[in-house]
């Protein structure tokens, strides 16, 4: 523990965020502090906080990225796995991206993001695998591109798509 200075403080942050909700955002403002690589064993707690009031509906936003640079004219995939952690409802939702925008301002089109299975349909305590497939049209700059996945629901799933287009 030694070798991440100031993790005790922030692990001693929260415990009290059971009894006080409204301590959740200063929290995750201060996790930048932290080398990302500290805060792993941490995550299952900070995504499952109890003391929530069920108006505040909070979900983690995640970061899906394909590893490798894709080529213009090329398709690069991203793998995920959505959980239905209720033991009796079935989750269904039907999964939205948005175009993904560049540093320069150019876009890749929603219309070349394929995401699947699409409505998604989650049985009770089960999980499913997904895929995310973005067509990089011909003719696309170079660079780093990001965009949105969530669902109807902007309460429910929220991910950042990232994705490097390279030569």
């Amino acid at each position: 523990m030694d070798a991440f200075p100031g993790l005790q403080d922030f692990e001693s942050t929260v415990e009290p965020l059971h009894q006080q909700p409204g301590t959740l955002v200063k929290t995750f403002m201060d996790l930048p502090k932290h080398r990302p690589e500290s805060l792993t064993h941490m995550s299952s707690r900070l995504t499952r906080i109890e003391g929530l009031q069920p108006e505040d509906h909070f979900q983690p936003i995640v970061l899906l990225k394909i590893p490798l640079p894709v080529s213009p004219g090329q398709t690069g995939h991203i793998d995920f796995t959505l959980f239905n952690d209720d033991p009796t409802a079935t989750a269904e939702h039907t999964l939205y991206t948005t175009n993904l925008v560049g540093m320069s301002g150019q876009r890749i089109p929603e219309t070349y993001i394929t995401v699947f299975p699409n409505p998604a349909r989650i049985p009770p305590g089960e999980s499913i695998d997904g895929r995310i497939e973005i067509h990089v049209p011909s003719g696309t700059s170079q660079g780093s591109y990001g965009g949105l996945l969530q669902t109807e629901d902007v309460t429910g799933l929220q991910a950042v798509i990232r994705l490097s287009v390279g030569f």
